[in-house]
């Protein structure tokens, strides 16, 4: 998957689709220890493996400037 960044909003594009969300529906970045989740208005959310992202600081610095939370939840294991 690639997600480029753009002023209001971000776009997906993967071998099957492209997509453009509005900042405006992003809700929450949870970050876990090796995943991040876009969650947005809907409840749906992207799931993006934390080895995928080159620059994990600018990410998040990215994805929050857009609107969303910050959710740390680097000690969540499943039970």
């Amino acid at each position: 998957m690639e997600i480029n960044f753009e002023e209001n909003s971000l776009s997906t594009k993967d071998f099957t689709s492209e997509s453009k969300i509005n900042g405006a529906e992003l809700k929450e970045l949870i970050e876990t220890k090796n995943h991040f989740f876009i969650k947005l208005t809907t409840d749906l959310s992207l799931i993006i493996p934390k080895e995928a992202v080159e620059n994990k600081t600018e990410f998040k610095q990215r994805v929050i400037g857009l609107g969303a939370e910050y959710v740390n939840e680097l000690n969540w294991e499943w039970k």
